[in-house]
């Protein structure tokens, strides 16, 4: 469905483990799968999942609290949207330490996170026809150890894991931004931005079918940021204080600069999300079309 007053195709939808309404359907493209802040923990057994306040803790930060819940999980949302026929589902390909959430640096190794993801799908897959997900997978960057696209690394490991080959990549600009440091100005997140695609392949840039573009002119906050203790805090306080510190970090503001474009060219995606920050309908627009204004 197009909207010409906002100049869209249609919406990115993001979905959790029920099936999507008609309603909310009707305009939708794309959807967004619910992401996890540290599944690599439970699902390796390397951490327990924490246990917070609310009965669905477990699930919404951690796809389940054992193996065999996260993989069932992981198939469940899958299951939800396949009949909807999107065109794509974006997919997290990174997991955070739940005990690190709250600063800037992750130790776990991201190789290993990218396997295990591998490993994840490959096992939800396979009660779906020909061991396929029943829509096409796009695996989105972040900062968190996993996928990051500062260069190729993690492609190979994805090509040569996963058991089924309809898939692509979602660069999330503004996830980029912050895992380099993000910007004082659109100027220098350009430039920041650009010198990561100049070491881009052209067999990654074939499978960037996707673009979550957004910028973030967090530097000064990312530099004299300060990991507050957290031994004292509960796990519904770590997540509290984390939701605050990641949109700080990661407003999700438009691009203003018009040379974005010429970043988009590059690239080159077949979708091209703009994925804006604000906590209001009326605020999300107005980004909307600060940032659609700058295309043909």
């Amino acid at each position: 469905m197009k909207d010409p007053a906002n100049r869209t195709d249609g919406l990115e939808i993001l979905t959790g483990y029920d099936p999507v309404p008609a309603s909310m359907s009707e305009g939708m493209i794309g959807v967004h799968l619910p992401y996890a802040t540290d599944w690599y923990g439970p699902f390796t057994g390397r951490r327990e999942v924490l246990k917070g306040s609310w009965e669905d803790f477990a699930r919404w930060n951690s796809y389940g609290e054992d193996r065999d819940e996260i993989v069932e999980n992981v198939r469940l949302m899958m299951r939800c949207v396949g009949d909807m026929k999107p065109a794509y589902g974006v997919f997290h390909a990174s997991s955070g330490n739940f005990n690190e959430i709250t600063g800037t640096v992750f130790t776990d190794d991201g190789d290993s996170v990218l396997r295990a993801m591998c490993e994840m799908l490959n096992e939800a897959c396979k009660t779906f026809p020909g061991g396929r997900p029943p829509l096409r997978l796009v695996f989105e960057n972040t900062w968190c150890p996993g996928l990051m696209l500062q260069d190729d690394r993690g492609l190979d490991i994805l090509e040569n894991n996963l058991e089924f080959d309809d898939w692509g990549i979602c660069l999330d600009t503004g996830h980029l931004l912050v895992l380099n440091g993000s910007a004082d100005s659109e100027a220098e997140a350009l430039e920041m931005l650009n010198s990561c695609a100049d070491r881009y392949s052209s067999d990654l840039l074939d499978r960037i079918t996707n673009m979550h573009l957004h910028v973030n002119t967090s530097a000064e906050y990312i530099r004299n940021f300060k990991a507050p203790d957290t031994s004292k805090m509960t796990p519904d306080e770590r997540i509290v204080f984390a939701h605050h510190h990641i949109g700080t970090m990661d407003a999700h503001r438009p691009f203003t600069d018009p040379h974005v474009k010429d970043f988009v060219a590059r690239i080159s995606p077949d979708f091209l999300i703009h994925e804006m920050g604000s906590i209001t309908s009326e605020g999300q627009i107005k980004q909307h079309r600060t940032q659609r204004g700058l295309f043909p």
